[in-house]
Protein backbone atom coordinates (compact mmCIF):
# COMPACT_ATOMS: atom_id res chain seq x y z
CA UNK A 1 0.00 0.00 0.00
CA UNK A 2 2.58 2.25 0.45
CA UNK A 3 4.13 1.73 -2.82
CA UNK A 4 0.60 2.51 -4.62
CA UNK A 5 0.53 5.70 -2.19
CA UNK A 6 3.57 6.54 -3.75
CA UNK A 7 2.70 6.25 -7.31
CA UNK A 8 -0.57 7.82 -6.31
CA UNK A 9 1.34 11.01 -5.58
CA UNK A 10 3.51 10.98 -8.29
CA UNK A 11 0.68 11.17 -10.71
CA UNK A 12 -0.92 14.22 -8.59
CA UNK A 13 2.31 15.85 -9.03
CA UNK A 14 2.55 15.71 -12.78
CA UNK A 15 -1.11 16.85 -12.52
CA UNK A 16 -0.16 19.90 -10.05
CA UNK A 17 3.12 20.74 -12.52
CA UNK A 18 1.07 20.67 -15.40
CA UNK A 19 -1.78 22.77 -14.21
CA UNK A 20 1.29 25.33 -13.00
CA UNK A 21 2.07 25.28 -16.19
CA UNK A 22 -0.76 26.33 -18.05
CA UNK A 23 -1.35 29.06 -16.02
CA UNK A 24 2.11 30.63 -16.08
CA UNK A 25 2.66 30.58 -19.53
CA UNK A 26 -1.08 30.49 -20.91
CA UNK A 27 -0.33 30.90 -24.61
CA UNK A 28 3.53 30.25 -24.51
CA UNK A 29 2.86 27.19 -23.43
CA UNK A 30 3.81 25.72 -26.23
CA UNK A 31 7.74 27.03 -26.36
CA UNK A 32 7.81 26.29 -22.79
CA UNK A 33 7.10 22.34 -24.15
CA UNK A 34 9.53 22.62 -26.08
CA UNK A 35 12.08 24.27 -23.69
CA UNK A 36 14.98 22.18 -22.59
CA UNK A 37 14.03 23.16 -18.64
CA UNK A 38 10.24 21.40 -18.75
CA UNK A 39 11.95 18.37 -20.82
CA UNK A 40 14.49 17.48 -17.81
CA UNK A 41 11.31 17.78 -15.53
CA UNK A 42 9.27 15.86 -17.29
CA UNK A 43 11.92 13.35 -17.62
CA UNK A 44 12.46 13.09 -13.72
CA UNK A 45 8.60 13.16 -13.10
CA UNK A 46 8.24 9.62 -15.67
CA UNK A 47 11.35 8.00 -14.28
CA UNK A 48 10.37 8.16 -10.51
CA UNK A 49 6.53 7.02 -11.33
CA UNK A 50 8.12 4.31 -13.12
CA UNK A 51 10.42 3.77 -10.59
CA UNK A 52 7.60 3.50 -7.73
CA UNK A 53 5.58 1.05 -10.02
CA UNK A 54 8.42 -1.13 -9.93
CA UNK A 55 9.48 -0.86 -6.43
CA UNK A 56 5.21 -1.25 -5.65
CA UNK A 57 5.55 -4.62 -7.82
CA UNK A 58 8.98 -5.89 -6.68
CA UNK A 59 7.46 -5.75 -2.83
CA UNK A 60 4.46 -7.40 -4.06
CA UNK A 61 6.11 -9.99 -5.34
CA UNK A 62 9.22 -10.49 -2.29
CA UNK A 63 5.35 -10.35 -0.03
CA UNK A 64 4.33 -13.48 -1.62
CA UNK A 65 7.05 -15.48 -1.57
CA UNK A 66 7.38 -14.72 1.57
CA UNK A 67 3.76 -16.06 2.96
CA UNK A 68 4.49 -18.99 0.51
CA UNK A 69 7.19 -19.82 2.36
CA UNK A 70 5.87 -19.80 5.98
CA UNK A 71 3.04 -21.47 4.68
CA UNK A 72 5.21 -24.63 3.48
CA UNK A 73 7.50 -24.31 7.02
CA UNK A 74 3.75 -24.33 8.58
CA UNK A 75 2.92 -27.48 6.70
CA UNK A 76 6.08 -29.16 7.21
CA UNK A 77 6.14 -28.77 10.98
CA UNK A 78 2.73 -29.77 11.28
CA UNK A 79 3.50 -33.12 9.62
CA UNK A 80 6.24 -33.24 11.87
CA UNK A 81 4.03 -32.95 14.91
CA UNK A 82 2.04 -35.43 13.28
CA UNK A 83 3.96 -38.01 13.02
CA UNK A 84 5.32 -37.63 16.30
CA UNK A 85 1.34 -38.15 17.96
CA UNK A 86 1.28 -41.27 15.51
CA UNK A 87 4.50 -42.80 16.40
CA UNK A 88 3.97 -42.54 20.37
CA UNK A 89 0.85 -44.28 19.63
CA UNK A 90 2.15 -46.71 17.66
CA UNK A 91 4.94 -47.37 20.80
CA UNK A 92 1.76 -47.86 23.22
CA UNK A 93 0.15 -50.01 21.11
CA UNK A 94 3.22 -52.24 20.70
CA UNK A 95 4.12 -52.15 24.54
CA UNK A 96 0.07 -53.53 25.50
CA UNK A 97 0.24 -55.87 22.41
CA UNK A 98 3.66 -57.51 23.99
CA UNK A 99 2.12 -57.30 27.44
CA UNK A 100 -1.17 -58.95 26.18
CA UNK A 101 0.69 -61.79 24.25
CA UNK A 102 2.33 -62.77 27.79
CA UNK A 103 -0.88 -62.53 30.32
CA UNK A 104 -3.02 -64.67 27.72
CA UNK A 105 0.03 -67.11 27.93
CA UNK A 106 -0.26 -67.09 31.63
CA UNK A 107 -4.11 -67.88 31.83
CA UNK A 108 -4.16 -70.21 28.94
CA UNK A 109 -4.15 -73.86 29.31
CA UNK A 110 -4.45 -76.14 33.08
CA UNK A 111 -0.81 -76.81 33.36
CA UNK A 112 -0.40 -74.76 36.99
CA UNK A 113 -1.48 -71.73 37.99
CA UNK A 114 -1.36 -68.30 36.24
CA UNK A 115 1.27 -67.05 38.57
CA UNK A 116 3.70 -70.00 37.64
CA UNK A 117 3.89 -69.30 33.59
CA UNK A 118 4.11 -65.47 34.04
CA UNK A 119 7.70 -65.14 35.12
CA UNK A 120 8.73 -61.28 35.41
CA UNK A 121 11.32 -59.10 37.32
CA UNK A 122 10.29 -55.45 37.94
CA UNK A 123 12.33 -53.48 35.66
CA UNK A 124 12.24 -49.59 36.61
CA UNK A 125 14.42 -48.57 33.46
CA UNK A 126 10.71 -48.06 31.71
CA UNK A 127 10.35 -44.52 30.44
CA UNK A 128 6.27 -44.01 30.25
CA UNK A 129 5.35 -42.49 27.36
CA UNK A 130 2.72 -39.50 26.58
CA UNK A 131 1.92 -36.91 24.44
CA UNK A 132 2.98 -33.38 23.64
CA UNK A 133 0.18 -30.67 23.68
CA UNK A 134 1.56 -29.06 21.08
CA UNK A 135 2.08 -32.02 19.02
CA UNK A 136 -1.60 -32.79 18.79
CA UNK A 137 -2.19 -29.28 17.10
CA UNK A 138 -3.07 -30.97 13.65
CA UNK A 139 -5.30 -33.05 14.78
CA UNK A 140 -7.11 -29.89 16.41
CA UNK A 141 -11.05 -29.52 14.92
CA UNK A 142 -14.40 -29.62 15.81
CA UNK A 143 -14.42 -33.19 15.59
CA UNK A 144 -11.05 -34.28 17.50
CA UNK A 145 -11.95 -33.69 21.44
CA UNK A 146 -13.02 -37.09 22.01
CA UNK A 147 -9.90 -38.60 19.90
CA UNK A 148 -7.54 -36.21 22.12
CA UNK A 149 -8.66 -37.28 24.87
CA UNK A 150 -8.50 -41.04 24.44
CA UNK A 151 -4.74 -40.14 23.50
CA UNK A 152 -4.33 -38.85 26.44
CA UNK A 153 -6.26 -41.86 28.44
CA UNK A 154 -4.32 -44.72 26.20
CA UNK A 155 -0.90 -43.31 27.91
CA UNK A 156 -2.40 -43.29 31.58
CA UNK A 157 -3.83 -46.52 30.88
CA UNK A 158 -0.85 -48.06 29.42
CA UNK A 159 1.32 -46.76 32.24
CA UNK A 160 -0.95 -48.22 34.81
CA UNK A 161 -0.53 -51.26 33.50
CA UNK A 162 3.17 -51.23 32.79
CA UNK A 163 3.17 -50.10 36.60
CA UNK A 164 1.05 -52.40 37.61
CA UNK A 165 3.53 -55.62 35.74
CA UNK A 166 5.81 -54.09 37.95
CA UNK A 167 4.65 -54.70 40.87
CA UNK A 168 3.61 -58.24 40.11
CA UNK A 169 7.11 -58.71 39.32
CA UNK A 170 8.50 -57.75 42.76
CA UNK A 171 5.34 -59.73 44.56
CA UNK A 172 6.72 -62.51 42.58
CA UNK A 173 9.91 -62.23 43.29
CA UNK A 174 9.33 -61.84 47.06
CA UNK A 175 6.88 -64.92 46.96
CA UNK A 176 9.84 -67.10 45.54
CA UNK A 177 12.07 -65.67 48.34
CA UNK A 178 9.24 -67.05 51.14
CA UNK A 179 8.56 -70.80 49.20
CA UNK A 180 11.87 -71.02 49.04
CA UNK A 181 12.99 -72.63 52.59
CA UNK A 182 9.75 -75.22 51.95
CA UNK A 183 10.69 -76.72 48.58
CA UNK A 184 13.34 -79.30 46.76
CA UNK A 185 14.57 -79.29 43.74
CA UNK A 186 13.68 -82.26 41.38
CA UNK A 187 15.04 -83.77 38.06
CA UNK A 188 14.65 -81.71 35.19
CA UNK A 189 15.14 -78.44 37.41
CA UNK A 190 11.96 -77.97 39.02
CA UNK A 191 10.89 -77.12 42.58
CA UNK A 192 8.52 -79.20 44.74
CA UNK A 193 6.95 -77.10 47.18
CA UNK A 194 5.00 -78.32 50.33
CA UNK A 195 4.11 -75.52 53.38
CA UNK A 196 3.89 -76.85 56.68
CA UNK A 197 0.11 -76.07 57.92
CA UNK A 198 0.85 -72.83 59.68
CA UNK A 199 2.10 -71.45 55.90
CA UNK A 200 -0.92 -72.61 54.37
CA UNK A 201 -3.01 -69.68 54.76
CA UNK A 202 -0.40 -67.14 53.82
CA UNK A 203 0.34 -68.70 51.01
CA UNK A 204 -2.73 -69.27 49.71
CA UNK A 205 -3.20 -65.41 50.06
CA UNK A 206 0.25 -64.75 48.04
CA UNK A 207 -0.90 -66.80 45.35
CA UNK A 208 -4.26 -65.05 45.20
CA UNK A 209 -3.05 -61.78 44.92
CA UNK A 210 -0.50 -62.45 42.16
CA UNK A 211 -3.47 -64.47 40.49
CA UNK A 212 -5.78 -61.58 40.90
CA UNK A 213 -3.33 -59.22 39.22
CA UNK A 214 -2.72 -61.30 36.34
CA UNK A 215 -6.51 -61.06 35.59
CA UNK A 216 -6.70 -57.89 36.02
CA UNK A 217 -4.02 -57.00 34.20
CA UNK A 218 -5.29 -59.32 31.56
CA UNK A 219 -8.83 -57.74 31.07
CA UNK A 220 -7.51 -54.10 31.50
CA UNK A 221 -5.22 -54.72 28.56
CA UNK A 222 -7.18 -56.37 26.36
CA UNK A 223 -9.33 -53.64 26.47
CA UNK A 224 -6.69 -50.84 26.30
CA UNK A 225 -5.39 -52.93 23.17
CA UNK A 226 -8.35 -52.66 21.59
CA UNK A 227 -8.73 -49.04 21.83
CA UNK A 228 -5.13 -48.54 21.03
CA UNK A 229 -6.53 -50.35 17.40
CA UNK A 230 -9.38 -48.02 17.28
CA UNK A 231 -7.35 -45.19 17.91
CA UNK A 232 -4.37 -46.05 15.54
CA UNK A 233 -7.63 -46.16 12.40
CA UNK A 234 -8.85 -42.73 13.37
CA UNK A 235 -5.32 -41.00 13.69
CA UNK A 236 -4.86 -42.78 9.93
CA UNK A 237 -8.05 -41.24 8.42
CA UNK A 238 -7.01 -37.90 10.01
CA UNK A 239 -3.40 -37.69 8.94
CA UNK A 240 -4.63 -38.65 5.37
CA UNK A 241 -7.47 -35.66 5.76
CA UNK A 242 -4.79 -33.22 6.85
CA UNK A 243 -2.33 -33.95 4.59
CA UNK A 244 -3.70 -35.90 1.88
CA UNK A 245 -1.23 -37.58 -0.89
CA UNK A 246 2.04 -35.66 0.68
CA UNK A 247 1.04 -37.44 4.01
CA UNK A 248 2.15 -41.15 2.43
CA UNK A 249 2.44 -42.86 5.96
CA UNK A 250 0.55 -45.34 7.57
CA UNK A 251 0.18 -47.16 11.24
CA UNK A 252 -0.71 -50.97 11.03
CA UNK A 253 -0.38 -53.37 14.00
CA UNK A 254 2.17 -56.00 12.87
CA UNK A 255 0.96 -59.16 12.11
CA UNK A 256 -2.13 -61.14 13.29
CA UNK A 257 -2.26 -62.25 17.17
CA UNK A 258 -0.65 -65.82 17.39
CA UNK A 259 -2.73 -66.55 20.36
CA UNK A 260 -6.58 -65.58 18.85
CA UNK A 261 -7.49 -68.94 18.13
CA UNK A 262 -6.19 -70.05 21.46
CA UNK A 263 -8.58 -67.36 23.23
Amino acid sequence: MQQFSSILIGAVGGLVVGLGASVRWGDDLGAALSSPNFATLLAGLGGATIGSIISYLTARQSSKLTLDRDARARFAEERSQALSVMVTTMQLANRLHTLNLKLKDAVKGEDGDAWQKLQAAPDESIVPLTFDPKDLVPFVDQKSGELIHRLFLLADRTRSIESSFNVYGRLRLEFEDYILPFSKHLPGDALLTSFPDDQLTVARYRINQLNGLIDQMRDYCARDLDDAKSIIDELNAAYRDRFGETGAFQLAMDGPDPNQSAS
